[in-house]
């Protein structure tokens, strides 16, 4: 029997950390200004700061038994933890799942540059073909630091959440940021998750995604992330560790 925990959970690791990170986060090292700092979590074991729900779904409909959000111990080669697991069986094509947790670490009234970091576990390839929609690469990851906390609220009959967030990439309005999708680049297509190989994938907003954030008189932001799903099928992916990597401008 596999352990499952009800929505929520994470546990910092590490905070305010000086760190050097490529991909997505420039070399500072001859500008004379702050340096980039860290804060990181890993959802496993006890990890009960976040607060995980879905949206973008019927409130009431028979499909949304197969929704699935929470802490599980993750599939063969990393069942020896668990991770925040994110699966549903996507009836609107528009389900979105969110996990948000204060972070009461930054100084009030300062902008910040943030590059977001995300670990995946996931079995799907970007090769995959659909008929107007890809398992993999319409399945994205977006992140964001927030002054408000997210709600989930109810429009419709159909749940959703109070950040504007969107599934295009590059939507200028959005409170979030693009940091990957959900496909590996392995030419094997498997839809079946029991039959697929899972990897790890690190994902992480780059310079085309540019990030920032003007944290409010309380300096705590709400670190914001979601999965957002476009596959009229089913997704099943986990999230293993999270990186919030900041430098005051």
């Amino acid at each position: 029997m596999v352990a499952r925990h009800p929505f929520s959970f994470i546990s910092v690791l590490a905070c305010t950390t000086l760190v050097a990170c490529g991909g997505g986060v420039k070399d500072y090292s001859d500008e004379p200004v702050d340096r980039p700092q860290s804060v990181s979590f890993t959802f496993d074991d006890n990890a009960d700061d976040f607060t995980a729900f879905t949206v973008g779904h019927d409130v009431d409909n028979d499909a949304n038994a197969a929704i699935d959000v929470g802490l599980q111990v993750m599939p063969s080669p990393f069942e020896y933890r668990e991770g925040l697991l994110f699966h549903w069986d996507n009836y609107t094509a528009d389900i979105k799942g969110v996990a948000h947790r204060n972070l009461d670490i930054m100084t009030p009234g300062n902008n910040y540059e943030v590059t977001f970091e995300v670990d995946l576990i996931t079995y799907v390839s970007s090769e995959c073909d659909g008929d107007e929609d890809n398992p993999a690469t319409d399945v994205k990851v977006k992140a964001g630091l927030l002054n408000q906390e997210p709600e989930r609220t109810i429009v419709e009959n159909t749940y959703r959440v109070s950040v504007r967030d969107s599934h295009a990439a590059d939507h200028l309005s959005d409170e979030t940021v693009l940091v990957g999708d959900i496909g590996l680049a392995t030419p094997e297509c498997e839809l079946d998750p029991t039959a697929g190989v899972w990897e790890r994938k690190i994902i992480r907003n780059d310079e085309q995604y540019f990030f920032s954030y003007s944290s409010d008189s309380q300096g705590g932001p709400w670190v914001y992330l979601s999965v957002d799903s476009h596959y009229a099928g089913e997704t099943q992916v986990y999230v293993a560790d999270m990186r919030v990597i900041y430098r005051q401008l």
